[in-house]
């Protein structure tokens, strides 16, 4: 497309400047925070929604925007536009809120950052000025798909269906006798959970599911998990894996599978669970030493965060050998992100999780 072609063309920002807006990033999220809740229309331009929601746009606006000026990956920077207006447009906000929030956010640029700083980093938004009409074309297209096609048909579907209304008796009915029927751990989280935790995003990101429900099905995935894994666990003779989410990423269920797949694989598998500080993460890889680590990111915005934690990993004397393995939809369709914050490789699921394991196990050997 002509859009992404027209990304290449961007100018990489400073490694200074990126910093700068770094440091920054909450003065500057507060500055525009204040600029567009005195606008006079900004009810009406949000869709009447409660100012909170634009606070948190741009909370996780100015951590992703930090993570797009380390990386200079402007690919990613298009393609998780699309997918904000895209949200934000279902939930009632109106076409002329974005140019005028990039305006508000130029303004704060100039009035916190160096004059050389500030010049890089208002290219970029330019350039998101610029093609605005083209991301609201792509983000108002039911052909362009964000985070690919997923197969929803048979019993996926019909356990999705129970999932959204609530059917936990169901749900978990289903999957015993998928297990029963002597379907393994890897066909159950790969081919019905994790196709129906992606579609259940589809149907939030187009407004056709509520917060609640979604909480709701993602509460009953994770009791139904425990049903599945009751199977008899492989002795641990792989080695040993940490398996934890970025700091600030909440979303866990992703990790939990992978955890589930290494251990059944005769993984001994500590799993750290959400939003760990990369510096716990390091005191914990320093004590405990594994064979290796895995960091699951869901949400863009806590891409830093990701790099934070792998260049906490690697700046310790101990741990800098560390293979570290990355994996969540923040790093869909992406083929350079991974390589640059640092990881060793990318996971698009458990079983490739499982068989990266299994290559660098027996690369040591």
């Amino acid at each position: 497309m002509s859009l992404f072609k027209s990304a290449e063309d961007i100018t990489p920002v400073s490694s200074i400047a990126s910093e700068e807006f770094k440091v920054n990033q909450d003065t500057l999220r507060l500055l525009v925070n204040e600029e567009l809740a005195s606008f006079p229309d900004i009810f009406q331009m949000i869709g009447n929604c409660p100012l909170q929601v634009m606070y948190d746009n741009h909370y996780h606006h100015v951590a992703f925007m930090s993570t797009i000026f380390k990386l200079n990956n402007y690919q990613l920077l298009t393609r998780i536009f699309v997918w904000i207006y895209r949200t934000y447009l279902e939930r009632g906000f109106q076409y002329n809120y974005f140019p005028i929030a990039i305006q508000a956010w130029q303004k704060a640029i100039d009035k916190i950052l160096t004059k050389e700083s500030a010049s890089e980093i208002k290219a970029v938004y330019k350039w998101l000025t610029d093609h605005h009409d083209e991301l609201m074309n792509l983000a108002t297209s039911n052909e362009y798909l964000i985070f690919g096609d997923v197969k929803m048909d048979g019993l996926n579907y019909n356990f999705l269906m129970h999932l959204l209304h609530g059917d936990y008796k169901v749900c978990l009915a289903m999957v015993e006798q998928y297990i029963n029927e002597g379907n393994d751990l890897t066909t159950l989280y790969l081919q019905i959970i994790q196709p129906c935790l992606y579609e259940i995003g589809r149907l939030w990101e187009g407004g056709h599911v509520s917060v609640a429900q979604e909480h709701l099905a993602t509460a009953i995935v994770s009791r139904v998990m425990l049903a599945g894994i009751t199977q008899s666990v492989s002795d641990y003779g792989m080695g040993k894996a940490v398996i934890v989410c970025a700091p600030n990423e909440l979303h866990e269920l992703g990790a939990r599978m992978v955890a589930d797949l290494l251990e059944r694989d005769g993984w001994q598998v500590d799993f750290l669970s959400a939003n760990l500080p990369a510096s716990e993460l390091v005191k914990y890889l320093q004590s405990y030493p594994p064979h290796f680590v895995g960091i699951s990111t869901t949400i863009p915005s806590n891409l830093d965060s990701a790099m934070e934690s792998i260049e906490a990993i690697r700046q310790d004397s101990v741990l800098k050998n560390l293979k570290i393995m990355v994996g969540g939809p923040a790093f869909h369709h992406e083929d350079m992100s991974w390589r640059l914050i640092g990881a060793d490789a990318y996971a698009v699921d458990g079983a490739a999780a499982v068989a990266i394991a299994k290559k660098w196990r027996s690369t040591k050997e």
